[in-house]
């Protein structure tokens, strides 16, 4: 006469959902499977199994490698969340030291200083006849233009000294650029960015440090595009 399942009898389930029972071996449920149980519960299966008809050695071995994939796939991700953290915690130290440096992001606005010059880049994807700086406040009226000339293609730096069209000093505050590039004799918008200090760094539930930047903007670190 067979031998009932060990596994059936102990615990009234099938053995597959005791191998998932197993995964939850750092409960404190006394009715979940550990290690230990799980491998003394396999071997009075073995020990009680019907000698006139044992279990298929294949159906065995496939229990104990399922046991195991499920074993290493919670050490597995206990490892890789372990990680995360401390990726997550180190990232936030490198970003809390660029406070006070300067960035360039995918971002046309910036803080005009008293007295100082406003900085950034023109990214262009060949080399151009002609380019063209625009600065305007936040309306949208032109403030000045700074004529670049010719360039090739490429990341080009420009410098706004702070007056306007008349050559009048401009009053400090927030100014947005555009900046305009004469290719095959036609005019075409090309990207152009701002130069802008991190005032201070939020650490975020992502992960993804977020800088806050002088005149109230914000970005992710994964945002920024040059550091100086």
């Amino acid at each position: 006469m067979p031998v009932e399942n060990p596994f059936s009898s102990v615990t009234g389930v099938s053995t597959a959902e005791n191998l998932a029972a197993a995964r939850q071996r750092g409960s404190n449920d006394p009715n979940d499977l550990g290690v230990e149980e799980f491998l003394s519960l396999m071997v009075a299966q073995l020990e009680n199994q019907d000698p006139t008809d044992p279990q298929d050695s294949s159906q065995f071995l496939a229990q104990i490698a399922q046991f195991g994939t499920v074993s290493g796939i919670d050490e597995l991700n206990n490892s890789m969340s372990g990680l995360v953290g401390s990726l997550s915690a180190n990232q936030g130290l490198q970003a809390a030291s660029l406070v006070g440096r300067d960035v360039i992001a995918n971002y046309n606005i910036a803080p005009l200083a008293e007295g100082g010059d406003f900085n950034g880049v023109v990214e262009l994807p060949t080399g151009v006849n002609g380019l063209t700086v625009e600065v305007a406040d936040l309306a949208g009226n032109l403030v000045a233009r700074v004529p670049l000339g010719p360039q090739s293609g490429g990341v080009v730096p420009f410098t706004w000294d702070g007056t306007n069209l008349d050559g009048d000093t401009v009053d400090p505050g927030p100014y947005q650029v555009t900046a305009t590039a004469t290719i095959n004799g036609q005019a075409e918008a090309v990207p152009a960015f701002t130069r802008v200090k991190i005032d201070s760094v939020s650490l975020s539930g992502s992960g993804d440090p977020v800088l806050n930047l002088e005149g109230g903007a914000t970005m992710r670190l994964s945002e920024v595009r040059e550091f100086y």
